[in-house]
């Protein structure tokens, strides 16, 4: 029971981070990146716009999949999917919002847990606009676990991998400390981005053992 809460309360903190990023990147984005900001034949093709709730997954069979964020998960054998309420209890635990002081929708929309092994799974998704791209954000984060004094982490270089049949960037940090291991996968599917956050104790699980049942 220590064991699991003490992985969800880094959840909880990996959260703030990223939600952090994002929400600097949305505000100050045009200040510091208009200028420097050279547009890219991907950036240039004509997106179609969605609203933040048409992302949002549905879970049939112990299968979690989302269309429009083109990803889905199976649920292990032993994990359990948290239900709305606990993923909305959580969250609101820590003060993140659902939406930014800039109207900027987030979802925090699948959480699932094996509480054996402290082993957990979270997808959220965020509305990305004015020129970000996926390679700032994964930057930042990057940056923000560097810029970190209180706890330890060693963060690897950023990799392009597939999780399924879909390429992200990702990005791995470890807390020697707790043996705690925390990979990030983000990528942009239309005007949203699909982050996907794998938290593993080293020795008692690993990531081929959970990355496996992503569709």
């Amino acid at each position: 029971m220590e064991k699991g809460i003490r992985n969800l309360i880094i959840i909880c903190i990996i959260l703030i981070i990223i939600t952090g990023a994002l929400l600097i990147f949305n505000k100050n984005n045009e200040k510091e990146e208009e200028a420097n900001l050279t547009k890219t034949e991907e950036q240039e093709t004509v997106v179609i716009e969605h609203n933040i709730s048409e992302i949002k997954g549905e879970t049939t069979n112990n299968i979690y999949r989302s269309d429009l964020g083109k990803i889905a998960f199976e649920l292990p054998s032993g994990w359990k999917f948290k239900s709305n309420e606990e993923i909305k209890s959580q969250v609101e635990s820590v003060s993140i919002d659902s939406e930014s002081e800039d109207n900027i929708d987030y979802l925090y929309d699948m959480m699932a847990t094996n509480n054996e092994s402290g082993s957990s799974v979270s997808i959220m998704y965020g509305e990305i606009s004015n020129g970000i791209t996926v390679d700032m954000l994964i930057e930042k984060l990057k940056k923000s676990f560097e810029g970190v004094e209180i706890i330890y982490y060693n963060v690897n270089e950023i990799e392009t991998e597939k999780l399924g049949e879909t390429k992200y960037k990702s990005l791995t940090v470890k807390m020697p400390k707790y043996n705690l291991v925390q990979k990030y996968y983000l990528k942009q599917e239309g005007n949203f981005l699909v982050e996907v956050t794998i938290t593993y104790k080293d020795g008692e699980d690993t990531l081929e053992n959970i990355t496996k049942y992503f569709k």
